[in-house]
């Protein structure tokens, strides 16, 4: 899980000084039920790509038991039979 600083913690975080122990203690997991996981564009694996619409989901949660009021439903999808070869 990564680490996501409050807004409370920004100054802290950034401030040159800051040391050690200081700033260990702002390293704690985020709250995995304010997390929302989606897909976006490949295209923001390349830092020649910058553009607001880079993040915009293109996809149903990849977290089938996060919260997403605002996602639609996936197509149910048939499983197949086939061959591997």
């Amino acid at each position: 899980m990564p680490v996501i600083l409050p807004t409370e913690a920004h100054a802290a975080w950034l401030d040159p000084a800051a040391r050690g122990d200081g700033l260990q203690a702002l390293l704690r997991p985020y709250p995995a039920d304010r997390v929302v996981v989606f897909p976006v564009s490949s295209a923001v694996n390349s830092v020649k790509n910058d553009a607001p619409g880079l993040t915009e989901r293109t996809g149903p949660n990849l977290d089938p038991g996060a919260p997403d009021p605002g996602a639609p439903d996936p197509e149910p999808v048939e499983p197949a039979q086939g061959s591997l070869f």
